[in-house]
């Protein structure tokens, strides 16, 4: 099997159809027929070329991913909540024309700072505060047992049986 670019021009009443289909077919002739059959164009009103592509592989999606981002494999199953809530704030001395300009200068430098690119030249003093707010420690279980959650004085001192 081979891969072929088919143009095809279909002449019809006013208007002149034409495009470019890319076939995986055994011969030229079979790409053509594929083609016809499929965008169900007449043969004898239709014009067709067919080429073969080199190399036959094209990429369709190619991507880097950084070593510490997680990979499906290392998520939680489903149900569990993988998400967080944070509070996050950035303050820097920005020089623009406009608000919205200060603020695309701003923002374009937090993900420059974020992934380690270089530092925008109209940024200065980056600050960028980051905590995660609905976490809270999980307490130990005699914590979690224990009758007295806060440290309580007695009056008259240490209690002694008599």
């Amino acid at each position: 099997m081979q891969m072929y670019r088919v143009k095809f021009k279909h002449h019809k009443d006013k208007v002149i159809d034409t495009g470019e289909a890319l076939v995986v077919a055994s011969n030229a002739d079979q790409a053509c027929d594929m083609v016809a059959t499929l965008l169900e164009l007449p043969r004898s009103s239709t014009s067709m070329e067919a080429n073969r592509e080199k190399p036959s592989m094209y990429v369709l999606e190619r991507w880097d991913v950084h070593k510490h981002t997680p990979t499906r494999a290392t998520f939680p199953a489903k149900g569990e909540d993988t998400r967080h809530q944070y509070n996050v704030s950035a303050s820097a001395l920005v020089w623009a024309h406009s608000e919205n300009a200060a603020m695309r200068k701003l923002a374009a430098a937090i993900n420059a700072e974020v992934e380690g690119g270089d530092k925008a030249k109209a940024v200065g003093s980056l600050q960028i505060l980051c905590d995660r707010s609905d976490h809270s420690p999980k307490p130990s279980a005699i914590e979690a047992n224990s009758v007295f959650t806060n440290m309580k004085m007695f009056q008259g001192g240490a209690v002694r049986p008599r």
